[in-house]
């Protein structure tokens, strides 16, 4: 049952490659973007990933080509967010999005975007002292009084609570051991 189970999950990821390259034929990088960005929109971060990738391997998407530096991080980017979105929220699929973060922000280092979505991956693997760190290079590139660095303010925050009260519990659970 397990191997049938298996196969068949190769089967529709077969498909899925099959329709997404013929989706995108004869599209420009950033149509085949928008494609994905419609996938995230229903919902549907797999078929998002794999045009993404289709996306990101498109001649247009080349960090050397007019433009291309911009087009590849921000298809990095939500290629990243779509890796954050999957069920269930696996360890795998926060390093992949934290690689594509990665890359976002050693092509573009001065946008906040690249660093808020490498302080998520970071949170979802449990290194909050990185992720913080992310979160306050992704608050310099924004400016203080945007509001996006609102929102990107309270999530640090909140993980600056979530770092005391682990520290506090740990503690704690020490102190417990040396009575």
């Amino acid at each position: 049952v397990e191997a049938s189970a298996m196969n068949d999950q190769r089967q529709a990821d077969a498909q899925r490659q099959e329709f997404v390259s013929s989706t995108c034929q004869g599209r420009t990088a950033a149509e085949i973007k928008d494609l994905a960005d419609t996938c995230m929109g229903k919902k549907m971060p797999e078929a998002a990933i794999d045009f993404y990738a289709a996306a990101l391997r498109h001649p247009e998407a080349a960090p050397t080509t007019p433009g291309g530096k911009e087009l590849r991080s921000r298809i990095l980017s939500n290629k990243s967010a779509a890796y954050m979105r999957l069920k269930p929220p696996l360890v795998a699929n926060a390093r992949k999005a934290l690689v594509n973060a990665d890359e976002c922000q050693s092509l573009r280092p001065d946008w906040s975007k690249g660093h808020f979505r490498r302080a998520a991956a970071l949170e979802r693997l449990e290194r909050p002292s990185e992720a913080a760190a992310a979160y306050e290079a992704a608050i310099s590139c924004e400016g203080a009084d945007s509001a996006a660095s609102t929102e990107i303010v309270a999530k640090l925050d909140d993980l600056r609570h979530r770092m005391d009260a682990s520290v506090a519990s740990t503690l704690y659970f020490e102190h417990l051991e040396i009575l």
